[in-house]
């Protein structure tokens, strides 16, 4: 009841079109609070997870700006070589 009545309403006001569903919800908010500047250990209480490895592991995506400058570093590493 709660992706019905609180998280879809809100999504509808933020201009998301797309369904979203429990799954996707659970799996994107860890990278929206992890953007956000949410420390990891807070996002794992947040999803109940027993510890914060299984969070980083399953639900985490890398951010894209992380992974861009990671990737960045890593030709910048090769082609100085």
């Amino acid at each position: 009841m709660i992706l019905k009545r609180h998280i879809r309403p809100a999504l509808v006001r933020l201009g998301v079109t797309k369904k979203i569903g429990w799954h996707s919800f659970r799996h994107g908010l860890p990278n929206q609070l992890r953007q956000d500047g949410v420390e990891i250990k807070t996002v794992q209480e947040l999803l109940r997870q027993t510890n914060s490895r299984i969070t980083l592991d399953i639900y985490q995506r890398s951010v894209t700006e992380e992974r861009r400058a990671a990737q960045a570093l890593a030709v910048k590493g090769l082609l100085e070589k």
